[in-house]
């Protein structure tokens, strides 16, 4: 009768009878590839010895999270500005055929504080590649200054990632736009054919 014992690669493996199985360490293709495993096995009296290269073969994990590289914009910015560049962390090796990733929104609090572009824009928001651009006419800060976006970044194994983006407006000064009276005004000038006099209080 033969027993079976690990010199080398007891980390990730054990033997069970005459069974090599994995241990309670979890084996990661993305840092390691080949384990080098040794194997004694004895007859009670003489010992042989065996090196096994195990190759690790690499699975699909899905992404695990999102990242936007900045969360703000200029309010009254044009539309097809882009927002922000978008990143999956996903533990796959970027090199693995999983790699490649598409975000899509999938839903957000839009508010009222956009105006549509073209025939009023449902989205204030759209996704080119890996790019948040605007897709609203302009953004006004007076209405709304911030936004929440649902996206989902999937990879090409279709494992998918949902998770929510924070997008503010920030204030730009605006030129005043008309002035409000609240009674009679002293006119120190006025055109020709206006019913205000020079030097008089009119209520134009």
């Amino acid at each position: 009768k033969h027993t079976y014992s690990l010199l080398q690669g007891n980390k990730y493996f054990k033997i069970v009878g005459n069974e090599l199985r994995s241990g309670s360490s979890q084996i990661d293709f993305e840092t390691t590839q080949y384990i080098l495993v040794e194997i004694v096995s004895s007859d009670g009296r003489f010992n042989v010895t065996k090196l096994i290269n195990v190759s690790v073969h690499d699975v699909n994990e899905p992404p695990v999270g999102l990242v936007a590289s900045t969360n703000r914009i200029q309010e009254n910015a044009k539309t097809g500005s882009v927002i922000a560049n978008l990143t999956a962390i996903d533990y796959d090796n970027s090199l693995d055929r999983h790699w490649v990733h598409t975000f899509e929104i999938i839903s957000g609090d839009f508010g009222p504080g956009t105006v549509g572009s073209g025939k009023r824009a449902q989205n204030p928001f759209k996704i080119v590649g890996a790019q948040l651009v605007q897709n609203a006419l302009y953004f006004d800060f007076e209405r709304q200054q911030n936004y929440k976006l649902s996206i989902r970044v999937t990879d090409s194994g279709n494992l998918q990632y949902i998770d929510t983006v924070d997008i503010f407006i920030d204030d730009v000064n605006e030129a005043p736009t008309a002035i409000i009276t609240s009674g009679k005004i002293k006119v120190l000038w006025a055109q020709y054919g206006s019913n205000c006099n020079g030097g008089t209080l009119c209520n134009e």
